[in-house]
């Protein structure tokens, strides 16, 4: 298989494999939560704080500085104020083009976790838009005369 397909990393006592590295870049047309899933389980494999922290940062309201990556983690000692956001941002940069690619690129500092809680505020869908989604396919669900038993 090639590089694409399996990656592997190592992490803890020994080495894992994965196939979900996302390999078709985001472009904003695709689903966003099946890429923001791939995406998450991907950096997870380098550091296992990335989806708690990256969960975190989906919750912000306001913009991610740096004074508050300090305050999650103020001897640096995760990284989560200077490595973890840094990879994300660069990893990101190569995994999504067209309009996501702006909105990472307008993000400062290289501050990954600013671009997530961007990209996620723009593309992911809310409770009520899942809801509306399922609702509909159910409503326009067609059924055969076949498919019942007369009885």
């Amino acid at each position: 298989m090639t590089a694409a397909k399996v990656t592997l990393r190592h992490y803890g006592d020994g080495c894992h494999q994965t196939k979900d590295r996302p390999t078709a870049k985001f472009t904003g047309k695709e689903n966003y939560d099946e890429f923001a899933k791939r995406f998450t389980n991907y950096v997870s494999l380098s550091d296992h704080h990335c989806p708690k922290v990256m969960k975190w940062a989906t919750e912000q309201v306001d913009e991610i500085t740096t004074l508050e990556l300090d305050a999650l983690d103020p001897d640096d000692k995760k990284g989560l104020a200077t490595k973890m956001p840094m990879v994300l941002y660069y990893v990101l940069t190569g995994l999504v083009e067209g309009p996501p690619y702006l909105i990472v690129d307008q993000v400062e500092e290289s501050n990954g976790l600013e671009a997530w809680r961007r990209l996620h505020k723009r593309y992911s869908r809310t409770k009520t838009q899942i809801a509306i989604t399922q609702l509909v396919n159910i409503v326009n669900t067609k059924f055969d005369d076949k498919d019942f038993e007369n009885q």
